[in-house]
């Protein structure tokens, strides 16, 4: 008895430990205490920096007022801190004069914790509306923290200067007028929220300051009398991540201050202003009329920009960028827009920015000097009848260029070109953009022309194009595709018809031209990187050139037939190709030596497509296929299983034998070849392998042509029609697999001594199983263990073991019967025990090792001779008596309450196994010793 309370004692202390609490002890602060009854002018009058660490805080109780004026200190104070001590603590400004603010020169400021409130006084002089609301005036620094302004408030640094004043996690609630009023100098506004009538005024009366207002995080909600955001100066606004919600009229008016806006931003964007009224501009319809009707003026709408300045039409911005004689210009859209009129060239070196807007083309014969560039857009000339020769006429060397950028249109007239470079040294770039056309009415056009004389350079940089029905696409220019660009052309007359092409890690399809799909003059068709050229349904020939074909590097160029014309003087380097196109496929089995040892012999094989007579499959798209595995002698199961990074797996309707096969993006991906493994299939077990394609399943595979650019499909059986191939699926697995075992050692150390007993004392047991072969090994520790070995199937048992060897592990043993490249799950618990389990698999002969404590570095669990794997430091720990995964207090309250008891066995007592963690017989101190090592754990 004296034990248990001499070690309940120690318990105590323990818990007692760890329950205590510090205290941290520093140099006493300036602190002054404010309240209702010791007024802040009579404080701030008589604080002093005793310390000299250059602060004073004023820690406010309750409310307490102050007329307004300066807070002078210390020459040595460089901070002052109002601080809120109470849940009502508010800072009151109850003066209505010029001064009735607070003024607090070249310091800062923090105030944190506080409601702060002014008598809502009269705009007075140079005073403005800092004695309107509650304002803190200053020449550096005013941070406000977890604030509340009921009546609103000012910001402003009295001097016209940049320097900032923060507010952070405040709510703004004023119910008569603005919220807040940035007067001057910089404010950032993060994660507040503004719920009164107004929200936040922007205003300055000097240029030479303009102010940078940030709002990050803030929340604007039920705001009726004007837009969240009201700006009246030339400076920067920038919100992020913020909300407007429910508020009546919209987020913005940025409204002229002597003709200049300020610079607004939302989330990195410019707004999205729907009107603009006397040079304002607003976000919201129905505030911009209001306004209008207030001053009787009319309501439009803007459409462009050129740096700050806004215009309500294209043909305004563009007028305003000739006057002002600029020799680089930038027109950036708001909206979509029309143009009506011709760019007609007084512009040099012009860049339309369409902000994701598009531009419709509705007039011809555009020209331009230096270059005319669009970006970042839609340029559409659907309809477009051209009053000349070209929709875009480009003279006197100028460039055209699209970036980033999309050129679309269909139904159009160019009676010579889309785009006509006209003059020596005009060339048209597109850059990382996109080009679809289609169905042009013109009798004598196409997409890009220079003279008959002139080499224009024509360069596709990482850009798609989509030509079909173009009478003559591409004429007498130097083509370059290059770097991951797609053209593809169907139809029309010509394909190309020019001096030079040159195709460099890209792919160019050209497909249906009624003359030659690629016809080049004396300089050579080089096809070169990675590269795919592809060239069919030609009514008159593939491809034709007086000089020759260069097929280089990796490339290849795909055609329905290689006629002999177009073999004349073609060079191929060795790892080109130049092949046909696969109108047949079939479905092959391709073992795969594994060398990771997952998988035994015939047990993993390759699912390939295959071109016949080594012709090319071209751009596959997907398979569906339907699996059978005959029965056979054996246990044996499948799994169609990813091989091909590029491509996906999915059974179809949750089936374990119909699956889909897709690739998962087009971007650099092999889906054109000879050869395309599309998955493996995995088999588990033993026996005989009858696997093959089902016939009586779902089977088809889908590639792309190209004239069309829709599918080919490729099924089953007899093709009767053109754009439906043959698939073969007679290709059988026909093999074994033999079962092969692994040796398995499981290790149970007691580095925390436990003795043999009888089992039904000891209580320990190790489990082994896999639930899919139906296979469970028990095996109890203790005396006469290989008497206490169960195991299903029971024939299997005699391969057990369990031994003890000389350091006290407990190793057992299975040989022969564990089956290779199986999972088997290992557990280990006994009472008083932390249970553990560990899943194996059997590549090879394993060792796993358990063991009873907390070791100091990692050990490893599972070891064989090709590796060590899953270290860890404890995994079934001596005492968590109460079996909840933790070992604390109350597994030792556990082995206390039974200290003392002695001479337990299996006979008299084997319920006490639990407490009696080294199985010695006796509850002891040893016992509650083996908790402790553990504890915490």
């Amino acid at each position: 008895m004296k034990a248990k309370k001499f070690l309940s004692a120690i318990l105590a202390g323990v818990m007692l430990l760890m329950t205590a609490s510090f205290t941290v002890f520093a140099a006493d602060p300036d602190i002054y205490e404010v309240n209702s009854e010791t007024t802040f002018a009579s404080v701030i009058q008589n604080a002093k920096d005793t310390n000299g660490d250059g602060v004073i805080t004023y820690a406010i109780s309750g409310k307490a007022s102050i007329a307004g004026g300066s807070i002078v200190t210390d020459s040595t104070v460089t901070t002052i801190n109002i601080v809120g001590k109470t849940a009502d603590a508010e800072l009151h400004i109850s003066g209505n004069n010029a001064g009735a603010y607070i003024m607090v020169p070249n310091l800062h400021v923090n105030v944190s914790d506080m409601t702060l409130t002014k008598v809502v006084g009269n705009y007075i002089g140079d005073a403005g509306y800092r004695n309107r609301f509650f304002s803190i005036s200053h020449g550096d620094t005013v941070t406000y923290k977890n604030c509340k302004f009921p009546l609103g408030a000012c910001a402003s640094t009295n001097s016209g200067t940049t320097r900032l004043t923060t507010f952070d996690t405040c709510v703004f609630s004023a119910t008569d007028y603005y919220s807040l009023w940035v007067y001057d100098g910089n404010v950032d506004i993060k994660n507040c929220t503004f719920d009164g009538v107004r929200g936040i005024k922007v205003y300055a009366e000097d240029e030479t300051y303009p102010i940078i207002t940030k709002i990050e995080g803030t929340k604007f909600v039920g705001l009726t009398q004007k837009p969240a955001i009201v700006s009246t100066q030339p400076g920067k606004i920038a919100v992020t991540n913020s909300t407007f919600t429910d508020c009546t009229y919209g987020v913005l008016a940025n409204e002229s201050y002597n003709g200049s806006l300020a610079e607004v931003t939302i989330d990195g964007k410019t707004p999205e202003y729907v009107a603009t009224v006397n040079g304002a501009l607003y976000t919201n319809m129905e505030y911009a009329k209001a306004e209008a009707d207030e001053a009787n003026a009319e309501v439009k709408v803007p459409v462009a920009k050129i740096g700050n300045k806004y215009y309500t039409s294209l043909d305004e911005a563009l007028a305003d960028a000739e006057a002002s004689g600029a020799t680089e210009t930038t027109i950036g859209l708001l909206q979509d827009v029309t143009k009506t009129t011709k760019f007609n060239g007084k512009v040099a070196n012009l860049t339309i920015d369409l902000n994701g807007k598009t531009l419709y083309i509705a007039a011809s014969d555009n020209y331009a000097k230096g270059y005319l560039k669009f970006m970042n857009g839609t340029v559409d000339i659907t309809g477009v009848v051209t009053e000349g020769d070209s929709i875009f006429h480009m003279l006197g060397g100028a460039d055209i260029l699209f970036e980033n950028a999309k050129l679309v249109g269909e139904n159009f007239v160019s009676a010579f070109a889309v785009i006509n470079l006209a003059s020596v040294g005009s060339d048209a770039t597109f850059t990382n953009s996109t080009v679809a056309l289609k169905d042009e009415l013109s009798t004598n056009g196409g997409f890009v022309k220079s003279g008959s004389t002139v080499d224009n350079i024509v360069t596709f940089d990482n850009t798609d194009v989509s030509l079909t029905n173009l009478l003559k696409a591409f004429v007498n220019n130097d083509i370059r595709i290059e770097n991951g660009s797609d053209v593809t052309v169907i139809g029309g007359e010509y394909g190309f018809n020019v001096p030079k092409l040159t195709v460099s890690d890209s792919k160019l399809y050209v497909s249906g031209s009624l003359e030659p799909g690629i016809k080049v003059g004396n300089n050579p068709i080089i096809i070169s990187g990675d590269s795919d050229v592809y060239v069919e349904n030609i009514a008159h020939r593939e491809a034709t050139n007086t000089g020759a074909i260069e097929v280089k590097d990796t490339a290849s160029l795909v055609a329905e037939t290689i006629s002999s014309a177009l073999l004349t003087g073609m060079t191929v380097a060795d790892t080109a190709t130049v092949v046909s196109k696969a109108d047949k496929i079939s479905v092959e089995f391709v073992e795969v030596e594994d060398d990771t040892d997952e998988y035994l012999d015939n047990a993993l094989w390759n699912i390939v497509l295959k071109g016949a007579n080594a012709e090319t499959i071209n751009r596959l798209n997907s398979a569906e296929l339907t699996f059978a595995l005959a029965d056979g002698e054996g246990d044996m199961a499948y799994e169609i299983i990813e091989s091909n990074s590029q491509i996906d797996i999915n059974p179809v309707n949750n089936s374990k034998d119909h699956y889909e096969f897709h690739f998962k993006g087009k971007e650099g991906v092999v889906d054109t070849a000879n050869e395309i493994v599309i998955g493996q299939v995995a088999f588990e077990g033993y026996g005989d392998v009858d696997f093959s394609v089902d016939a009586n399943g779902t089977n088809v595979v889908h590639a792309t042509t190209i004239s069309d650019n829709i599918v080919d499909t490729f099924r089953p059986g007899t093709s009767t029609t053109a754009k439906v191939g043959i698939l073969d699926i007679s290709a059988v697995i026909d093999s074994a697999i033999e079962t092969v075992k692994e040796n398995l050692e499981i290790h149970i150390a007691f580095p925390n001594a436990v003795n043999k007993n009888a089992y039904t004392y000891q209580d320990m047991t190790v489990t082994v199983e896999n639930d899919d072969l139906g296979q469970l090994y028990v095996v109890k520790l203790g005396e006469n263990n290989a008497a206490n070995i169960t195991a299903t199937p029971v024939a299997e048992a005699a391969g057990i073991a369990c031994t003890v060897d000389s350091d006290g592990c407990y190793v057992v043993t299975f040989t022969d019967i564990l089956v290779q490249h199986n999972s088997y799950e290992i557990t280990v618990e006994g009472a008083g025990y932390r249970t553990a389990r560990y899943t194996v698999r059997m590549t090879e002969d394993k060792t796993v090792n358990f063991w009873n404590n907390v070791k100091d570095a990692d050990a490893y669990m599972e070891v064989s001779k090709s590796e060590s794997v899953a270290p860890a430091k404890l995994n079934y720990l001596a005492g968590d008596i109460v079996k909840d995964n933790k070992i604390n207090v109350y597994d030792l309250s556990a082995v206390v309450s039974y200290f003392g008891e002695a001479g337990l066995s299996a006979t008299k007592n084997p319920e006490y196994a639990k407490y009696d963690l080294n199985r010695d017989g006796f509850i002891d101190s040893k016992d509650v010793a083996i908790v402790l090592v553990s504890w915490g754990k």
